[in-house]
């Protein structure tokens, strides 16, 4: 195990600050131990560049557990202050790993797909993940002006949910739709959609979710095969839209395994 040095303290916090910075040395921050261990899971270690942790977080055997797949000379242990200083968040759980950016996957056919239009919150971001994931998205696709699906934010609110199925970024929504064999189908609150729980979510469907203040674009809206809506009660006419990719997704199961 080795010790802290000042370069390395403030390389790692630029990476925690800077998605360009990420992007120029092609890498992710991983921040906290579930999502350390959940990419361990999924990848090898060989991808782990440098793990930091601190004397506290190796009193815990979840925590000693992964230190022990890295090998030593990839392990620095800091103390909580540097932690600090380093960390993405305000109050970091005391490991932390510069991970090798994971090689981008390729489309191919999957079944249920989520599009994310233009969704600007990196932890609305990382929530749709996590819940699209849990009810069976086998792949993420995200346009241009997504936010960094790969931030640490967005890592953190899908808790390893990224490291469970493909994502893809800066689709273009006519492409996608040209090649996607299934139902394109869009939420989109208007007369002309039809509620989620009359529609036909069975078999191969791409849902797409749209920007948190405009939704789908006009141009995406023409490409899909579909539109649909939540039914609400009250004065409310739209959901937060996390929370509405987790109902459309569960709907989407729920249909699934009736059929």
């Amino acid at each position: 195990m080795l010790k802290e040095d000042k370069k390395m303290i403030q390389r790692v916090a630029k990476y925690s600050a800077s998605a360009k910075a990420r992007r120029k040395d092609r890498v992710i921050i991983l921040d906290g131990v579930h999502v350390v261990r959940e990419m361990l899971l999924c990848y090898s270690s060989d991808y782990v560049q440098s793990l930091y942790v601190t004397k506290e977080a190796l009193l815990s055997q979840e925590v000693t557990s992964i230190v022990s797949r890295i090998s030593s000379q990839k392990v620095i242990r800091v103390s909580l202050h540097t932690m600090k200083k380093m960390a993405p968040t305000v109050t970091p759980q005391g490991i932390l790993a510069v991970c090798t950016a994971l090689p981008a996957p390729v489309y191919a056919a999957e079944e249920f797909v989520l599009i994310l239009e233009d969704v600007q919150d990196p932890l609305n971001v990382g929530a749709m993940i996590r819940s699209g994931v849990s009810l069976g998205v086998q792949m993420v696709g995200l346009t241009k002006k997504c936010a960094d699906v790969w931030s640490p934010r967005a890592l953190r609110a899908s808790q390893g949910a990224h490291f469970y199925t493909k994502i893809i970024t800066e689709i273009e929504m006519e492409d996608f739709a040209a090649k996607f064999a299934g139902k394109v189908i869009g939420t989109v609150v208007d007369e002309k959609s039809q509620s989620l729980y009359d529609a036909d979510l069975t078999g191969s469907v791409a849902i797409t979710m749209g920007n948190e203040g405009a939704g789908i674009t006009q141009s995406t809206q023409d490409l899909c095969d579909e539109s649909i809506f939540i039914p609400l009660r009250g004065k409310f006419e739209s959901l937060n839209v996390a929370n509405a990719c987790a109902i459309v997704c569960a709907e989407k199961f729920r249909q699934d395994i009736s059929h």
